[in-house]
């Protein structure tokens, strides 16, 4: 290698982890990552070295995809070395969580609508201090979780963050949420904090070259060893990477960019958008796709839709903080444990400017403005307040984005159209089976979900017939499917895998069928898609 500016390879992975699983928004806040930690993660490695043909078996049907079962044909020792640590480093969590289901058996049994002041003494210890003791309007017992006192204890623990770099030659990676990250010897993981101002030195070098003497001193800092460091610079090329000459877009009106699932990039009068940001690395897999070297040099806005793993995707996050001016978020109800706040997640590790919208508030964005909007559906009838769907209206232009919304509510949409006026340009998910209830959320809970609550109770968005509600009310110029899943380079967050009779995939074409119908311009997006809204000029009165 030459002494010629590096670069990151194209090719080159980097995964953020928590204690070697796949690291998500709720193995970042304090609570829920105990939760998990306790419910999920211990139970499936307990299962695996149980019976770790079952799981073999498992993984290898198609009709089993994403089901909690561990995607890992090596030796059993890692797994057995990974409880053993859990057990060991992380019994705080284990107590956290165990703390949670007493202090919810304690509300069931010792409370009939009196003063709660009495029981704070009964508060399991490893919540002292930390809940607040409550009853709703209907008088039934619970609990908030002062979430910013969890995250300054140590029910945060940062030496369990760590970053993955590795070379990847498919889209192929087990499914993220029963399958911990066992290293391979070519993998370089560095023990770094995710807030490390290290971690945005050494993912700018996609775009951003330097010297070998210069990340040399970045790897010692992150305390890698010498054979760490000679595995990451065969990560790294002296050739300048594929920039997309047209990344940066200054003409008139507003350009749309589809980078996949529900990432989209908003572009007007100089000004950049994000939506969802779940990036591709540049692959040689065939499919054409947009990636991190389509992106512009800044990003002004990121906005964030909802807190699952496909939207929220650190992943992708972690690697653009560094060009990131601002990240929007829903505002949570602050408390609750289904409910952590995005804002202090991000803020924790690493991101200096968070802005919570609530649904009906208006940004500022340049020349233009982004529009908070009601988001219902997806979460299982949970009470989850940090969901917000997007309108974003410049040049005359209007475009919303409704990410996995169900029109549960359709009147909903009326008011939603009278907020944001014209719509140019819908953008609507249809992937109207989803998963029950426990296959998310089953983890946060104490007793077990019964088999008919959990199947009732989907995190699902739209269907044909509600989609065609929202488009009934919403009146757009035209109709977008998206958030579906199915870009390959996602199935290790969804999961998902259709065929040409699956009920989404019949279901938007239903709703397809029924725009074109009516001469709506409609298309289910896939891979990529660019479009450009030219400025609309309207006549003074």
């Amino acid at each position: 290698m030459s002494d010629a500016p590096l670069y990151l390879k194209p090719s080159v992975q980097m995964e953020p982890l928590f204690n070697s699983w796949y690291a998500w928004g709720m193995l970042v806040s304090p609570a829920t990552s105990a939760m998990i930690t306790a419910n999920l993660h211990v139970r499936v490695l307990e299962s695996y070295l149980q019976f770790p043909d079952l799981h073999r078996r498992a993984v290898a049907d198609q009709a089993m995809k994403g089901g909690m079962f561990m995607d890992y044909d090596g030796d059993i020792a890692p797994v057995q070395a990974l409880l053993d640590r859990t057990r060991e480093h992380l019994a705080g969590k284990l107590a956290f969580a165990a703390a949670v289901k007493q202090l919810n058996e304690l509300l069931a049994t010792k409370t009939d609508g009196q003063s709660l002041a009495g029981l704070y003494e009964s508060v399991p210890q490893p919540l002292k201090g930390y809940v607040e003791l409550v009853y709703d309007l209907h008088n039934r017992p619970g609990f908030r979780l002062v979430e910013g006192m969890l995250y300054d204890s140590p029910n945060y623990d940062e030496s369990l963050q760590s970053v993955r770099f590795s070379d990847i030659a498919c889209d192929d990676r087990p499914f993220v949420l029963s399958s911990p990250r066992f290293a391979s010897a070519d993998d370089v993981d560095l023990h770094l904090p995710f807030r490390s101002p290290l971690v945005d030195a050494l993912a700018a070098l996609r775009t951003r070259p330097t010297s070998r003497g210069q990340v040399v001193q970045w790897l010692v800092e992150a305390g890698a060893n010498e054979a760490q460091q000679q595995r990451f610079l065969s990560l790294l090329t002296d050739v300048a990477p594929p920039l997309d000459p047209q990344r940066h877009y200054s003409g008139d009106g507003i350009r749309v960019r589809y980078f996949g699932h529900a990432t989209v990039l908003v572009q007007y009068a100089g000004l950049s958008i994000l939506i969802d940001p779940a990036v591709s690395t540049a692959s040689e897999t065939g499919l054409d796709r947009y990636s991190f070297y389509d992106l512009p040099d800044a990003i002004d806005y990121v906005l964030l839709t909802h807190n699952h793993q496909d939207h929220v995707m650190l992943e992708t996050l972690l690697q653009l903080r560094h060009k990131i001016g601002c990240v929007v978020v829903p505002r949570s109800a602050s408390g609750p444990l289904q409910d952590p706040s995005l804002r202090l997640m991000l803020r924790t590790i690493g991101f200096a400017n968070v802005i919570e919208l609530d649904e009906f508030e208006t940004l500022t964005a340049g020349a233009g403005e982004i529009i908070g909007l009601p988001f219902f559906g997806e979460h299982a009838d949970l009470d989850i307040r940090s969901k917000l769907a997007y309108g974003i209206r410049s040049a005359g232009r209007g475009l919303v984005f409704l990410a996995d919304s169900n029109a549960l509510e359709p009147r909903c949409y009326a008011h939603i159209r009278r907020r944001v006026g014209d719509v140019d340009a819908l953008f609507i998910g249809l992937e109207c089976d989803g998963a029950p209830l426990s296959w998310l959320y089953g983890p946060l809970y104490t007793r077990p979900v019964q088999r008919a609550v959990d199947q009732s109770r989907r995190l699902n968005s739209s269907h044909s017939e509600s989609a065609m509600q929202i488009i009934d009310r919403l009146a757009p110029e035209a109709v977008y499917v998206y958030a579906m899943g199915l870009e390959p380079w996602l199935g290790y967050i969804s999961s998902i895998s259709y065929s040409d009779d699956s009920r989404p995939i019949v279901e938007s074409d239903r709703v397809l069928e029924q725009c074109r119908a009516r001469q709506l311009p409609a298309e289910r997006l896939y891979l990529k898609k660019e479009f450009v809204l030219s400025t609309v000029v309207r006549e003074e009165i």
